[in-house]
């Protein structure tokens, strides 16, 4: 049936645009099963999908060697954490919330102040679960006890 269109523009039998219709809808037509195919596989990898890994866990962070290239990532990644919790604590004073811990102003934390000051936490009695909580978590307890902020 998709060859009907230019058979009948070629016979004389049909204005132009009627062929150009018939080329349009078979396009389409094949646009749509590719569409469909294309979603299909789409579908069956969300469906096969599985996250690899998911946050690391303090237990982990305790296992990270003391050098080379898994602790130089494993630092710059807390120190993005950190990072992410200072522009957080900004926008929560901006929009009127109280902070989530209070470092001096006009500070920023190095890599290796970060690296101390968790595992100053993480060396205390008030520590979290090691196996089950995530470093970046108890990076925030640990920011919020070595900077707390000021009773209200």
């Amino acid at each position: 049936m998709p060859d009907a269109g230019p058979k009948l523009a070629q016979s004389g039998h049909s204005p132009q645009w009627i062929s150009h219709a018939f080329e349009i809808s078979h396009t389409i037509c094949e646009g749509k099963i590719q569409m469909r195919r294309l979603l299909g596989v789409l579908v069956l990898a969300l469906l096969l999908y599985r996250p690899a890994h998911a946050e690391m866990t303090v237990q982990e962070y305790l296992g990270t060697p003391a050098t080379g290239t898994k602790h130089d990532v494993t630092v710059l990644w807390l120190s993005g954490i950190e990072l992410g919790l200072s522009w957080a604590n900004i926008f929560y004073q901006h929009e009127g919330f109280p902070p989530l811990y209070c470092p001096p102003e006009h500070v920023a934390l190095t890599h290796d102040q970060v690296v101390s000051i968790l595992d100053e936490y993480l060396k205390s009695d008030e520590a979290v679960q090691v196996d089950k909580t995530a470093v970046g978590l108890a990076l925030l307890f640990a920011l919020k006890r070595a900077f707390p902020c000021p009773p209200k």
